[in-house]
């Protein structure tokens, strides 16, 4: 969501030793252990090579001292060295005698830092029955519960740290803002986060709430129940009616290019649930008007509901779709597709697709002959991959499909094998370049009874997009593509190209 997580981090890490920084529990003079005294005075310096130096000395010169103990490990925290910074920790509070009860409080710091939670949690419990720094307990308490995902303890934590300590309120309204969205409540997390700007508008931690908000913004927009998207673009095709490559099978054919106007119209309805479950329903419109071969206009319609289940990190849908479409304002063709899709993200920035699918069609003209009929079932199953880039503005995908189309006639049963590669580059804000190609094998199951020969095809299909958003949600496209139908029946082998631009228009 915020693009800036380098900085999120730093300010996380400035965060964390602001409001935890080393606390000189001791004051008074160590006469008969001097590199204790000398350790101390290095630690407050920020000297802190010269602290380990000189505490291992001391620890070395009163291996029974909790106090050598304890700056020692407080030395080593500060020089991110956990493993050396909890032993003498636990030396410190646990070992040793007197113990230094504000080791607690240290040591819950550093199981958090090197991931142990639940031992963090463990050593809190300890810190606030020994009421050590309550204020800065209550803030960690909060940061190791959210990590844990127990979000709401998590808030109640950072509320109490910010009762007890003013200097810990914007810290605290900030992680509460965090916790919020965590628990999908962006409306109360943006308050929150106006609150840390309005405590210091100048700080990083305002800095990084401000993206908050514009983020949270965006999603609210793309969030809505109701989504409309409408197109209008010109297209060049130069070969309208697939003429075959081999002129010997063309039979001469000229003037197969054209013109062709082409409208679009799609709407999407999700209504938001606050569980897992949720629903789609979609509608989408195509229409072309040839300005020569008027027989080929096509308008198609397809409705299409879409129910799904949703966790943190993966999706299980149903596409249940009808699709109608008139060729030449004739009915021409009708189609019910089922398919069940799983959606996951293995790794963060990267997102894994399976999908099955089952499809029913019905040619609504009758064929010329039964070996033509088209009419057919449909099987296919597919996988994909995705890896996002440049804050999810750019992606990489691959992916495979296997099909299986058993048609009425014998002239058109076939198993296909498809492999696709699509990338999109983001050139600018407000610019976006995309890449695509295919290639799509197609084993035909029964020697063609017009050509009498089993037919093979492999269709090769390369596109380039260059979209530019002209001002908020209306975006300019300028697309090419490439067709090549090679077949070893002369009559399906061909080539096209297709150059188009067009308006896109989101609301």
């Amino acid at each position: 969501m915020i693009h800036s997580r380098k900085l999120f981090y730093i300010l996380q890490a400035v965060l964390l030793f602001t409001v935890f920084s080393p606390c000189i529990i001791l004051s008074q003079d160590y006469t008969a252990n001097p590199e204790l005294n000398q350790g101390i005075a290095d630690l407050k310096a920020e000297n802190y090579e010269e602290a380990v130096v000189n505490l291992t000395k001391a620890r070395k010169n009163d291996p029974s001292s909790s106090i050598a103990a304890y700056y020692l490990g407080l030395a080593y925290k500060q020089q991110q060295e956990y493993k050396e910074a909890i032993i003498h920790l636990k030396d410190a509070v646990y070992t040793l005698r007197p113990g230094v009860k504000d080791g607690f409080l240290d040591l819950a710091e550093l199981y958090y830092y090197t991931g142990q939670s639940e031992e963090s949690l463990k050593q809190l419990g300890f810190a606030e029955e020994k009421n050590v720094r309550p204020a800065q307990t209550a803030f960690l308490k909060g940061l190791v519960l959210m990590r844990l995902e127990r979000n709401k303890e998590a808030m109640e934590a950072f509320n109490k740290a910010k009762s007890l300590e003013a200097s810990l309120v914007q810290a605290a309204n900030y992680q509460i803002g965090v916790a919020l969205i965590k628990e999908g409540k962006g409306e109360e997390a943006g308050r929150m986060f106006r609150e840390v700007i309005i405590a210091d508008p100048n700080s990083d931690m305002a800095q990084i709430a401000n993206q908050y908000i514009e983020a949270l913004s965006r999603r609210a927009e793309e969030e809505r129940p109701l989504r409309l998207s409408v197109g209008a673009s010109y297209q060049y095709d130069d070969n309208v009616i697939l003429k075959p490559s081999d002129q010997t099978a063309s039979g001469g054919i000229t003037g197969e290019e054209d013109s062709v106007y082409i409208a679009t119209l799609r709407a999407e309805y999700a209504p938001r649930f606050s569980g897992p479950l949720g629903i789609k329903a979609q509608y989408s419109l195509y229409y072309n008007d040839h300005e020569k071969f008027g027989s080929y206009d096509v308008i198609s319609q397809t409705i299409a509901l879409v129910p799904g289940y949703t966790t943190r990190d993966s999706m299980l849908n149903m596409l249940l779709s009808y699709n109608y479409t008139w060729v030449d304002d004739d009915e021409y063709l009708r189609a019910g597709t089922v398919s069940p899709g799983y959606t996951f993200m293995p790794w963060p920035d990267q997102m894994a697709q399976a999908a099955l699918r089952y499809q029913k069609k019905e040619y609504l003209k009758p064929p010329f002959t039964m070996n033509e009929d088209r009419d057919a079932q449909e099987y296919a199953a597919s996988l994909g991959w995705f890896y996002f880039f440049a804050g999810a503005k750019g992606f990489v995908n691959v992916k495979y499909e296997i099909s299986k189309e058993d048609t009425e006639g014998k002239n058109w049963d076939y198993m296909g094998n498809k492999g696709s590669l699509n990338i999109a580059l983001p050139l600018s804000r407000d610019t976006k370049f995309t890449v695509s190609g295919e290639a799509y094998y197609q084993q035909f199951d029964e020697t063609n009874t017009n050509f009498l020969k089993k037919r093979k095809d492999t269709t090769y299909t390369a596109l380039a997009m260059l979209s530019y958003e002209i001002i908020r949600k209306w975006e300019i496209q300028l697309q090419y593509v490439y067709i090549r139908d090679d077949s070893n029946i002369a009559v399906y082998d061909y080539d096209k190209n297709i150059t188009s631009i067009g308006v896109e228009v989101k609301y």
